[in-house]
């Protein structure tokens, strides 16, 4: 399901909610929530998790009361190395017709094919939100499925019409690609779920003050699960300037 803005939400509350992609698959709702907290006061944090297994999609919505507060989220985190990952903090965007539907299902990818690649083949067709390639439990090698999400319902429109039924280049059978929510399909339906965020209890939490201060929350989970980078390299250049040692 499309993230969608409540009724009852102001145009505030909107520009206040941003979406998290390419989480550690091992962090938790409470790490972000702590990370995050650590700009201004939380009003929504919520991991979205598979339904079926409880395991996380590596995305997650975080919500600030103050809206400024979550511009500089944007310019202190967007970019940030966790572990093997780099994450992406963007607004999440209310629903509308032209962004519903926006979210592709491919098969019959190489099992060579990574999540990089599949950006680079779909990114041609407009501005990816978020992506994921399905791997083996067992083994972690890639099963040749993949999901994109679009921005906009068009951009997945030109994708299907370029790539479904064919062979790209490098490949040596066709693939397909087609929507990942068509109704009534009980597996389509779980794969929507994967979108829906869910508001829970307010907290707060003390604004950052320096860079040191991130890297200590950072390094607060085990040994460092979150942190094998230096203080230096925590915050990316265009975030920089918003936390910036004293």
């Amino acid at each position: 399901m499309e993230y969608q803005m409540n009724t009852c939400e102001t145009p505030q509350t909107v520009q206040s909610n941003l979406i998290v992609n390419y989480l550690p698959q091992t962090m938790t709702q409470e790490e972000i929530r702590s990370i995050f907290s650590r700009i201004g006061e939380i009003e929504n944090c919520k991991l979205i998790r598979e339904k079926a297994t409880g395991q996380s999609l590596g995305y997650a919505f975080v919500s600030y009361k103050n809206p400024d507060d979550s511009e500089r989220a944007i310019n202190v985190f967007n970019g940030l190395q966790l572990q093997n990952k780099t994450i992406k903090v963007s607004y999440a965007r209310p629903s509308s017709d032209a962004i519903k539907g926006a979210n592709l299902y491919i098969s019959g990818l190489p099992k060579t094919f990574n999540q990089q690649d599949l950006e680079h083949m779909f990114g041609q067709f407009g501005r990816i939100i978020t992506s994921k390639i399905l791997v083996d439990k067992a083994s972690g090698v890639p099963n040749g499925v993949g999901f994109v999400r679009f921005d906009q319902r068009a951009e997945a429109d030109l994708a299907i019409e370029a790539l479904n039924g064919k062979i790209p280049k490098g490949f040596k059978d066709p693939i397909q690609v087609k929507f990942a929510n068509t109704p009534n399909n009980s597996n389509n339906n779980m794969i929507n779920s994967q979108y829906l965020a869910t508001q829970l209890d307010l907290i707060l939490r003390p604004p950052i003050a320096r860079r040191r201060d991130l890297v200590q929350v950072l390094k607060s989970y085990g040994k460092n699960r979150y942190s094998p980078f230096s203080s230096n390299d925590l915050v990316p250049v265009n975030g920089a300037a918003a936390v910036a040692a004293a």
